[in-house]
């Protein structure tokens, strides 16, 4: 049993870095495809029959390139093992999930407030933005695989957890809902904006969360390694104006978003209150990361 449990632990050390490796760079690519591809729709109308052709590029190219470069790359530049990164990675992307279209549900009502600014009036609508909209689930994603640091994960989950609480309580207790116009389906960019809106409710909108938790996420990634922070921080930036002009989001949404996102990293960061926390969470995570992923 002994050198079994011990073959066992190895082999999943030797995948950890590998799989790490793998998200890693799948996550960067996607990001960096739809940015290609925001960037080709500006100057082009791609036809919606190509839709097909446009998701493989999106979500199968990129694997093809992550997976040899990961594979190349081996066990360099991790330390962490399954355990101590992907259940924490798994948590937090369910929790975001699920929980963002519960509090929509619990914050459905007859009433919202507008906050429509002669700004917001002024802002055109450009579709094609919607490519740089979409690439806020990979921008949070990518710091829970990047990190290697448990205390700064910790630090992560924290700032992450608390900005998402705060903005739905919010979102139920101030309700603030965008209009939306239909849209004629009549190529790939107007089909992927009326497929996000088609999901995504007009309301849950002040803070807005695509602003927060993409802020807390180049912020954290910025204090460990500077060029891929400062690519997350750009690239943050895109999806913040990409809010308004798709029409998502109001400019006051967006503001209070990358506010409430800088201070909650800030505080979490400078541990205000919050040595503790920081602590407990991180040794949660040594913990499971000692386990070698059999947790």
């Amino acid at each position: 049993m002994g050198h079994a449990a011990t073959r066992h632990s190895g082999l999943l050390q030797a995948i950890s870095p590998c799989l790490k490796h793998s998200l890693l760079g799948y996550g960067v690519g996607v990001v960096l495809a739809f940015q290609a591809l925001a960037i080709v729709e500006l100057v082009f109308d791609l036809p919606l029959e190509w839709i097909g052709g446009v998701a493989v590029a999106l979500f199968v190219a990129p694997a093809l390139v992550a997976v040899p470069i990961a594979v190349r790359r081996g066990s360099e530049g991790t330390q962490l093992r399954l355990g101590g990164w992907l259940p924490n990675m798994l948590a937090m992307l369910a929790f975001a999930g699920f929980g963002y279209f519960l509090v929509a549900d619990l914050a459905r009502s007859h009433t919202y407030w507008s906050l429509e600014l002669g700004v917001d009036r002024a802002i055109p609508e450009v579709g094609t933005w919607v490519f740089f909209y979409l690439t806020v689930y990979f921008v949070y994603a990518i710091p829970l695989v990047y990190l290697d640091d448990l205390r700064q994960l910790a630090k992560l989950d924290i700032a992450q957890v608390a900005t998402m609480l705060l903005c739905w309580a919010i979102f139920i207790a101030f309700p603030v809902a965008t209009v939306r116009t239909a849209l004629p389906v009549v190529d790939v960019t107007s089909f992927t904006l009326a497929t996000v809106r088609q999901f995504d409710p007009p309301w849950n909108c002040f803070p807005s969360t695509h602003c927060t938790v993409c802020t807390v996420a180049s912020l954290a990634v910025w204090r460990t390694g500077r060029k891929t922070g400062l690519w997350l921080l750009v690239s943050t930036l895109f999806i913040c104006i990409s809010t308004l002009l798709t029409k998502q989001h109001y400019v006051l949404d967006v503001l209070a978003g990358v506010v409430l996102g800088s201070l909650v990293w800030w505080a979490v960061d400078r541990e205000v209150d919050g040595g503790r926390l920081v602590n407990a969470v991180a040794g949660v995570l040594a913990r499971l990361n000692g386990k070698g992923g059999t947790a």
